[in-house]
């Protein structure tokens, strides 16, 4: 049942959706399985060419700059990952963490 209130001169309408109505029990897994996937991809390829870049990941996982930027950050937050060298000339060391 719609809900109605009156607030001077304005009304609002506020609908509550029904229990069977809501989308979220298989959602939140399918985007948590989603994210795992681009993870561990990202440690595939940094597996076999350690010097990849932000901009080499977003091009051959096909997600953007910004979305390897997380991850990395998450996997390297996890103790996954580790960066050796500097930004320019260093390279992605894979943990024995991620297992």
């Amino acid at each position: 049942m719609p809900e109605y209130i009156v607030h001077g001169e304005d009304i609002m309408v506020k609908f509550t959706a029904l229990e069977s109505a809501k989308v979220t029990n298989g959602v939140t897994e399918k985007v948590t399985e989603k994210q795992d996937e681009v993870e561990q991809k990202i440690l595939d390829i940094l597996r076999k060419i350690p010097d990849m870049t932000y901009v080499g990941l977003s091009g051959k996982l096909n997600v953007s700059r910004k979305t390897v930027s997380q991850k990395i950050k998450q996997l390297k937050e996890k103790g996954v990952i580790v960066r050796v060298g500097s930004d320019k000339k260093g390279h992605w060391e894979v943990t024995d963490f991620d297992k």
